[in-house]
């Protein structure tokens, strides 16, 4: 690691060597500061590098956002019928209680009705269908809608 001394013009040049780099240059504060702290050292350094990229505004003004737009929203259809239309979340990271630290809630959307259970974690979409068939299906049956945020649990294989 190389310390740098207290020439200003120095630094700035050395942010704008890795910062601008062909191999993933230009890309934010941190990226820039931890290429960086590998190679150089000198006090003050992250403040310095944040200051001389918000400086560049050429680089603030052709920023974009590396995600895809969005769609129009959807309205529900609205039930007649309970439980025809339910929605599924988890609750998790809670302290354990009986080996259990994770909640299934599904909810009725007709009648807000909800049903609450108890889940250990690493959970898999098996694990949560049959826990849903034990303690919702024999009771209501299957629903013609079930509505969730496409937790990763359910995008594992069975």
């Amino acid at each position: 690691m190389l310390v740098v001394g207290n020439g200003i013009n120095l630094r700035n040049k050395l942010i704008n060597v890795i910062h601008a780099e062909p191999a993933g240059g230009h890309s934010g504060v941190l990226p820039t500061l931890h290429k960086l702290k590998l190679i150089f050292y000198w006090k003050g350094m992250g403040k310095a590098t944040k200051r001389f990229i918000q400086e560049r505004h050429i680089w603030q003004q052709n920023k974009y956002e590396p995600k895809q737009t969005s769609g129009l929203l959807h309205p529900l259809p609205i039930s007649d019928k309970v439980w025809t239309d339910v929605s599924l979340d988890f609750i998790d990271g809670l302290p354990k209680s009986h080996g259990k630290d994770t909640i299934l809630v599904v909810v009725d959307k007709l009648s807000k009705c909800a049903h609450f259970v108890a889940l250990a974690h690493l959970y898999t979409a098996s694990i949560v269908s049959q826990v849903y068939l034990d303690n919702i299906y024999k009771h209501h049956g299957m629903p013609e809608r079930q509505i969730s945020d496409r937790d990763a649990v359910f995008l594992s294989k069975f």
